[in-house]
């Protein structure tokens, strides 16, 4: 009985104290990659092992999907575990999986299952930029062949088939019932936007460090960028088709913008 409650207490130790949830498309590798060079953080050897929602993923319809998924993604507490073999002594161990903001439900059952209480860290990309972002992620990766507008319309789709989530493009701008929950399950959310994020990078760093109770005054090397696309134009489209989106999307999102604001006290008004 010893023997297994010293096994129990060894593995919860080498299990990660905080975690980043997202959202998808937002910096998430950017502060994954700096945070991994801070000496009293550690963070798992690969980015996104979504072990909180390894359920999900194995339902998926979508082979390319699948295929990428299982790459990184972990679906046991063993393999899970042993990410995390080479903590020594670090203050604060992480991990970052952008799934588990969208699937915030399964998510949170299994975070509060296997590590309780960690600090949470999101970062919010206006959901506009977000959904395009993804777009022109798929279409490199040459999942996605329709025009972002066919895309758009196609999404109940591709949602009711359960085919990559990463193509949801508009559903996984809702961020505010995916925030509230995280902010009503765990004691430490650190809410980031992505224009502080990409403007105020030292700044918002800091305000990360002083959030994980770790040494503030650590520079990453900041010249260093992660999965930057190439800079084009916003939707390679027509100016008046655009337009049209762009205001679409607009009266989509500006409810539930207005909604997180209120649960955020960030000032979204530049969204709209």
């Amino acid at each position: 009985m010893t023997y297994l409650i010293n096994m129990i207490n060894n593995i919860r130790l080498s299990l990660p104290n905080f975690l980043i949830v997202g959202a998808s498309k937002s910096g998430t590798s950017s502060l994954y990659n700096y945070l991994k060079e801070h000496p009293e953080i550690f963070m798992s050897s690969i980015k996104e092992p979504h072990f909180m929602i390894a359920g999900l993923i194995k339902n998926s319809k979508d082979p390319i999907a699948l295929k990428r998924s299982r790459k990184n993604a972990i679906d046991n507490i063993h393999d899970y575990t042993a990410l995390f073999n080479n903590v020594n002594k670090e203050k604060a161990v992480g991990e970052a999986s952008t799934g588990y903001l969208f699937y915030y439900e399964y998510a949170i059952k299994n975070i509060k299952k296997y590590l309780k209480n960690p600090k949470i860290i999101i970062i919010l990309r206006n959901p506009i930029e977000r959904a395009f972002s993804a777009y022109r992620h798929c279409v490199r990766h040459k999942f996605e062949s329709l025009s972002f507008e066919d895309a758009l319309q196609d999404e109940d789709r591709v949602i009711e088939n359960f085919f990559n989530p990463i193509m949801y493009y508009r559903d996984m701008g809702f961020y505010s019932q995916q925030v509230k929950s995280y902010m009503d399950n765990f004691s430490d959310v650190k809410i980031c936007i992505f224009d502080d994020f990409r403007d105020k990078m030292s700044l918002i760093l800091q305000d990360i460090f002083k959030f994980l109770d770790v040494n503030i005054s650590f520079t990453p090397d900041l010249k260093k960028k992660y999965n930057v696309s190439e800079k084009k134009s916003f939707f390679l489209i027509k100016p008046d088709v655009e337009v049209r989106i762009r205001q679409y999307l607009k009266d989509v999102y500006s409810d539930d913008i207005i909604e997180l604001e209120g649960i955020t006290g960030k000032n979204l008004c530049e969204w709209l």
